[in-house]
């Protein structure tokens, strides 16, 4: 399938990875393998299942930024547009201040399903004294194999509670060929404890702007739809010696697309991830 599911697999590749674990107060690194399926309720069973996986890489100086490397492989799986490749990023994170930090990351996609080149740049500053309500904003710039293009804009609002956090996002899709077209995106993270993570997102408007990884193509007309996704993400872990600490991740998708103008669903999407993690001192 190559409309509308971005935000989908964008949503399902960050909750995989979502439940870090309690951060060691010296610098870190963290490896995560994963192995996940995504199925789709569709007419005539044509999209999926996508079935991908993902090997992440990050360097974390607490306090000071972080540097992360992810690599994914997708073999053919779509019934209506049989699609493989790899995938390849790198990025780095810099706290400027104790108020202020900067993501930059570049992507690199060797065929369909993947985005050719996806550029990310972001910011935000924590605007109060307790340093909960930060004020995001990033830009995205992705281009295709088919020669398409599209920049991303949001920003917004997030908060940061003690046991979740809620974000608002402002989202303008400006896609080659198409008019420029705004949405918005709500989530709300609920973390009960370090390794435990319940997400519950909405999307309302264009249903092809979320650029995540992997980055996904699709045709680039900015249909107006509305997603209504669920997800978990769980870890069980040991602490072994010197620091090292290992355990497994498993985790689990829920999604609903429907037209918002015809009100007629699109899809239902249904995915899990099964993974390893481990974090060992620098």
């Amino acid at each position: 399938m190559r409309t509308c599911l971005r935000s989908t697999v964008s949503l399902f590749a960050m909750f995989t990875i979502a439940t870090a674990g309690a951060a060691p107060a010296e610098d870190y690194t963290r490896i995560d393998l994963t192995d996940n399926t995504i199925g789709f309720s569709s007419p005539g069973n044509a999209y999926g299942p996508w079935i991908y996986q993902d090997l992440t890489l990050v360097f974390v100086e607490p306090g000071r930024g972080a540097v992360n490397f992810e690599v994914a492989h997708q073999a053919d799986g779509d019934v209506a547009f049989p699609t493989h490749g790899d995938y390849f990023v790198g990025g780095i994170t810099r706290d400027l201040t104790s108020r202020v930090w900067v993501w930059g990351q570049f992507g690199y996609g060797t065929n369909f399903p993947y985005a050719r080149t996806d550029v990310h740049v972001e910011g935000a500053y924590k605007t109060t004294p307790d340093l909960k309500l930060v004020l995001d904003a990033s830009e995205d710039f992705v281009d295709y194999w088919s020669g398409e293009n599209e920049k991303l804009f949001e920003v917004g609002p997030s908060y940061y509670y003690g046991t979740g956090a809620v974000q608002l996002r402002y989202v303008s899709s400006a896609n080659s060929g198409a008019e420029t077209k705004g949405g918005a995106l709500i989530s709300w993270d609920i973390t009960p404890t370090f390794r435990s993570t319940y997400t519950l997102t909405g999307l309302f408007g264009p249903q092809q702007y979320l650029s995540g990884i992997p980055g996904f193509p699709l045709f680039l007309f900015n249909s107006y739809g509305q997603t209504y996704t669920f997800s978990t993400a769980q870890e069980l872990g040991r602490t072994g010696p010197n620091g090292l600490r290992w355990g497994l991740k498993a985790g689990a998708l829920l999604s609903h697309l429907t037209n918002s103008t015809t009100g007629m669903p699109i899809y239902t999407a249904r995915g899990a991830t099964l993974g390893l993690w481990t974090t060992f001192p620098q």
